[in-house]
C-alpha cells in the first residue's frame, strides 16, 4: 500500500509542477529540465555526485499507462512477497534494487545515458524475488507460481518491445539484483 502510494503521490506532484499530463511525462520542451529538477535518475549524476536520484526516480512515472502496469503486476506479486519476507525485507528488497538497477548498468558500461523514471525496476526486482522463492518451493503450487511469474515477466517484454521506450536492460537488473539478495537471506 505505502509503495502504491508514493507510486501516485510521486505522480501527482510530477503534473502539479509541469513535468507532465496525463500521459507523456513531459509534453513540452523544458519537460527535461522538470524531471531533472524532480529527481529523476540521469545517470552521469546518479552514479557520481547525487546517488540520491537512484531512489526519487521511482516516484517519477512516463503516464498513466506506465504507472497501471507497474501497480498490476506490484498487487499481483507484491503480496506474495511481502508474505513470505516481512514488511521490512520487502521495503528494503524494493529500494535496494531499484537503486542497484539504475546504477549498475551506467557503472560497467552497459547502460544509455538517457534519464530513468519509474518503479519498474523494483517491480522486476519483486518479481525476480518471487521468482527465486517459488522455484526454491519445488512443489506444484510452487511450479505453477514459477511459470505465472515466466509468463508476467515474458509478456511485459514483449509489451516492452512492441511499445517501445523501455529500459529492458535496467528491468532485469532489477530481477538480478533482487535475487542476489535473497539468496543471501
Amino acid at each position: 500500500i505505502l509503495v502504491g502510494f508514493l507510486m501516485f503521490a510521486g505522480y501527482f506532484v510530477q503534473l502539479r509542477y509541469g513535468a507532465g499530463d496525463l500521459v507523456t511525462p513531459h509534453p513540452h520542451p523544458g519537460g527535461l529540465a522538470d524531471l531533472y529538477e524532480l529527481g529523476a535518475s540521469f545517470p552521469e549524476l546518479t552514479v557520481g555526485p547525487q546517488p540520491w536520484r537512484a531512489v526519487t526516480y521511482t516516484l517519477l512515472h512516463g503516464g498513466l499507462m506506465h504507472i497501471f502496469f507497474n501497480g498490476f503486476v506490484l498487487l499481483q506479486i507484491g503480496p506474495l512477497v511481502e508474505r513470505t519476507f516481512g514488511s521490512a525485507r520487502f521495503l528494503f528488497g524494493w529500494v535496494v534494487t531499484g537503486a542497484l538497477a539504475v546504477m549498475v548498468p551506467p557503472l560497467i558500461g552497459f547502460g544509455s545515458l538517457a534519464p530513468t523514471v519509474g518503479v519498474s525496476r523494483a517491480v522486476f526486482g519483486l518479481m525476480g524475488t518471487a521468482l527465486i522463492f517459488v522455484h526454491r518451493q519445488g512443489t506444484c503450487q510452487g511450479r505453477h507460481l514459477r511459470d505465472a511469474i515466466l509468463k508476467r515477466s515474458l509478456l511485459t517484454t514483449f509489451f516492452g518491445v512492441w511499445r517501445g521506450g523501455l529500459a529492458h536492460r535496467p528491468h532485469s537488473g532489477g530481477s538480478v539484483c533482487v535475487g542476489a539478495l535473497e539468496g543471501r537471506h
